[in-house]
């Protein structure tokens, strides 16, 4: 599980690194849709995957300590730096608390994005919101496979019914349309967790290379049509289709991850437990540097879209573990990030 949120984690930065350096030129435009479609849905999954039905006390905490907590950990940080660098300070703090991840319309007007924080908040929406769809359908008690087969195929409803093609009109605040979204994705996680538990002969060919190439396969030639901006709850193209491309991802990266763990276990495992900080400190490199400064000095050399992405993401990588490996030292970032039980203890 660790890898394979290191893996998602590594396309989350390559995405956001390509900010300036889209690969625009027709052809290869696949490899934008590509990442885009596939870094974010398996953190849903897996969240689906190892979700268990807390009571509602117990549910909140969490989601309070583990997603909020972070949030407006990462918040208060991103304002400071918009106070530093003199941008607007009030927009900022606005974009914050309505949680604007990108640069959409809102009802609020056009406020300064939170950039890739907006990442907790869309999961403590689908967290909760999964949560309260699988206790409505264990009322049926109908066999579990069942109940689960109902969840997946309301969240599909959900999605559909929610999803966007344009990026008007305004996005709803707290990141309500992406979390929706997200709980599909849980859902798929979940109905998988049933099927490797009760199920593992049937299906155990998902763990076959011959079906991880062929999801390889499907994932990439549905990106030569179609994208997925998940923090704006956004499809440009089929939305069937991307859904099933996001599906097939999902399991490229988790075979992927299997293959990776007997290789190089130890720093991928390490960026996977360490995904919630890393997405904070990459953020704040975004922010601070990628705009600033990084492809500022990349334009100078007149590099190709290819080369200046590849060395924008090295860059903006590197400076993220840095930042994350230095504020680490801190009790109390470890505090925010890693102690479950803080500010609110779970009984």
């Amino acid at each position: 599980m660790d890898v394979a949120r290191g893996i998602a984690l590594l396309l989350v930065i390559v995405t956001h690194a390509g900010i300036g350096w889209w690969v625009n030129d027709g052809y290869a435009q696949w490899i934008t849709n590509f990442i885009m479609i596939g870094n974010l849905p398996i953190f849903f999954f897996l969240s689906g995957f190892l979700f268990h039905d807390y009571s509602w006390k117990k549910r909140i905490i969490n989601t309070l300590n583990n997603l909020i907590v972070p949030y407006i950990f990462g918040s208060l940080m991103i304002v400071a730096l918009a106070w530093l660098l003199n941008w607007p300070v009030k927009s900022t703090l606005a974009g914050a608390i309505y949680g604007n991840g990108g640069h959409d319309l809102t009802l609020l007007g056009d406020l300064a994005p939170i950039g890739a924080i907006w990442f907790f908040l869309a999961m403590a929406i689908s967290v909760l919101t999964f949560s309260l769809l699988v206790k409505l359908v264990n009322f049926t008690r109908l066999p579990e496979f069942s109940r689960r087969i109902i969840v997946l195929l309301t969240s599909l409803l959900i999605f559909f019914i929610i999803v966007r093609h344009e990026f008007v009109p305004y996005l709803w605040p707290f990141d309500i349309q992406s979390g929706l979204l997200g709980s599909t994705f849980l859902a798929l996680g979940y109905l998988f967790k049933y099927l490797f538990d009760e199920r593992t002969r049937q299906f155990h060919f998902i763990q076959t290379p011959y079906f991880a190439l062929l999801c390889l396969a499907v994932w990439v030639y549905i990106s030569k049509t179609n994208i997925f901006y998940f923090v704006s709850a956004v499809i440009n193209g089929n939305a069937w289709q991307t859904l099933l491309a996001a599906f097939a991802s999902i399991i490229v990266i988790l075979d992927l991850a299997i293959w990776l763990d007997k290789k190089i276990h130890g720093w991928m495992a390490w960026i996977g437990r360490n995904s919630g900080m890393l997405m904070v400190t990459h953020d704040w490199v975004l922010i601070f540097l990628q705009v600033q400064l990084v492809n500022r000095y990349l334009y100078i050399l007149h590099l190709n879209n290819y080369l200046g992405w590849t060395l924008a993401a090295l860059i903006i990588a590197f400076l993220t573990f840095i930042t994350a490996f230095l504020i680490n030292r801190s009790h109390f970032v470890q505090t925010i990030f890693f102690q479950r039980n803080w500010p609110l203890k779970v009984q």
